[in-house]
């Protein structure tokens, strides 16, 4: 999902120009080197506090 999503965010911003494939997987990955460890970290956090807030309800 966030590889189709980081290709039609790259076409909306530049369209179709030269290189798009290149700069779609350049774009793409350097953002899952972001996102990737980020969700493993605050997963079980935000699992643990919406099963707190759920819990008070």
């Amino acid at each position: 999902m966030s590889f189709l999503m980081s290709g039609v965010l790259l076409y909306i911003n530049l369209g179709l120009v030269d290189r798009f494939l290149i700069l779609w997987v350049e774009g793409w990955l350097k953002a899952f080197v972001v996102a990737y460890p980020s969700v493993i970290f605050i997963m079980p956090f935000a699992t643990k506090l919406t099963k707190k807030i759920c819990k008070n309800e």
